[in-house]
């Protein structure tokens, strides 16, 4: 008989994670049933819009959503498609849908998370021809390359793997044609917030020692912590240069983003930082 083994605080962690996969759907799913935005994918992911939410909430998940993509549409149009998207803990994610729908698809889309998020995934675009459908139409073969943990087609890749083993990482992507030179967009949203500064500073360095062009759009909560009277929760948009800040979620020690403000050159090895509110995801949604 096996031995059993005793969970870890490591393990008790990483569950609490995963399950912020399910809380995140659930907030959009509402908002979208309120009209914040439409999304015709995200049914298919949780089938019940749920309780109700708060309107602070509909709202965060308004600009999130409405700010991130402003971004990552003004890169995928500026290279007129000739990129690819990591997006780092993507979850129940349904950007690649959007996107094709959109026609501005990158000439591949990656997407990364632990493999039992990822083999639910999996399990719901199997079983869901609206899901199905749209990749196999990017497909130009009559099979995908498709297991527990993974599933990969000529435009979409969904990859099982822990964002704290870098090189397993690496391998895993460069294994369904991960393209170094090609321009990229990482994308991670409320991932590196659940790491130890160690582990979130080793994946965006290497972030920035892999691709030979590249921008890492990061949406976390945050802390401001300002040299002065008061310590404020949240970072106000128009307060772009405070002192110090740091992340704490999840039993995470911190993300330092010490000294970061606009065009300052990164202490985790990219060229330049911009750091925005969201106050500035608003303004995007408005001119978009």
């Amino acid at each position: 008989m096996a031995a059993r083994h005793p969970f870890t605080d490591t393990d008790t962690s990483d569950e609490a994670v995963r399950a912020t996969c399910d809380d995140a759907t659930a907030c959009k799913r509402f908002a979208i049933s309120k009209g914040y935005w439409t999304d015709p994918y995200i049914q298919y992911f949780v089938r019940s819009v749920g309780e109700r939410k708060a309107p602070e909430i509909n709202r965060g998940y308004y600009s999130r959503v409405k700010g991130v993509n402003h971004l990552l549409d003004a890169f995928i149009r500026k290279t007129k498609c000739d990129c690819q998207v990591i997006n780092l803990g993507a979850g129940l994610d349904t950007t690649f849908w959007r996107l094709k729908d959109e026609n501005i698809l990158p000439r591949k889309f990656f997407e990364v998370d632990f493999p039992t998020v990822v083999a639910r995934k999996i399990h719901y675009i199997k079983t869901k021809p609206p899901l199905s459908k749209p990749v196999i139409e990017t497909h130009s073969t009559d099979s995908l390359l498709l297991d527990a943990h993974s599933l990969d087609s000529d435009r979409y890749c969904i990859i099982g793997a822990d964002l704290r083993d870098i090189a397993t990482l690496y391998e895993k992507l460069k294994k369904f044609q991960l393209n170094p030179e090609l321009p990229t967009l990482l994308l991670s949203e409320c991932v590196l917030v659940y790491m130890t500064p160690a582990q979130s500073s080793s994946l965006v360095h290497w972030a920035a020692d892999t691709f030979h062009t590249a921008m890492f759009i990061n949406y976390e909560q945050m802390i401001c912590v300002c040299l002065g009277e008061h310590e404020r929760p949240f970072w106000p948009s128009n307060d772009r240069k405070p002192a110090a800040a740091s992340v704490h979620a999840g039993g995470s020690r911190g993300l330092p983003v010490s000294g970061l403000s606009e065009g300052a050159v990164s202490p985790v090895g990219l060229g330049s930082c911009r750091c925005s509110g969201h106050g500035d995801s608003v303004q995007y949604a408005s001119s978009g």
